[in-house]
């Protein structure tokens, strides 16, 4: 993982240097959010809503059409008011999910300092279970797994200037693992910088 995020971090780098280096308007955008990520299917059965925190830069390659590079990390709590979980005094169980994507954003064209935008993409998703214990012993041991993942998603942006803006956002995010369906929605605010 730590290769991916070096990788990553020198693309970025590159495609902000490049336009400014030639004196131009970067087409680049970076944005950073957080909020909270919902369970869905089987997944929601022992798990509840958890934290979402990420960012996404993207380079406009047309008019209304970017390519996104995305990282987001996903946490849940294990939901011990589950019915299948009900009567047992559980500790820990947490599940974290990181996502590295890569994809496609369409900007709706629409007038105005609003914009709503579609996105969607492929990448890879780093899962993790911490150990499930119960009156101290471990009942389930914790695992880690590397998956293919997919993400669509929708979302809205207010300008507050020509490099600035606000965004909320709706994703849905599907870990294509064994075994049971991993798949959330993070829903997501937070601000986009172009440079």
């Amino acid at each position: 993982m730590k290769k991916s995020v070096v990788f990553v971090a020198l693309i970025v780098l590159l495609l902000i240097a490049s336009p400014l280096a030639k004196g131009k308007e970067s087409p680049v955008k970076l944005s950073f959010g957080a909020g909270i990520s919902l369970p869905t299917g089987s997944f929601q059965d022992e798990w509840k809503g958890g934290l979402n925190l990420g960012g996404t830069v993207s380079h406009s390659i047309l008019k209304n059409l970017s390519i996104i590079g995305d990282l987001q990390y996903n946490r849940f709590p294990l939901d011990k008011d589950a019915n299948n979980l009900k009567g047992y005094d559980l500790d820990g169980g947490s599940y974290s999910v990181t996502t590295l994507m890569t994809g496609v954003r369409y900007d709706i064209p629409f007038e105005g300092k609003s914009a709503f935008y579609l996105q969607g993409g492929l990448g890879i998703a780093f899962s993790s279970l911490k150990d499930i214990e119960m009156a101290g012993f471990t009942v389930i041991k914790g695992d880690s797994s590397t998956d293919l993942a997919l993400m669509g998603g929708a979302g809205w942006e207010y300008r507050i200037n020509k490099n600035e803006a606000l965004f909320v956002e709706l994703r849905y995010v599907n870990v294509l693992n064994e075994g049971s369906n991993l798949a959330f929605c993070p829903i997501r605010i937070g601000a986009t910088f172009k440079f």
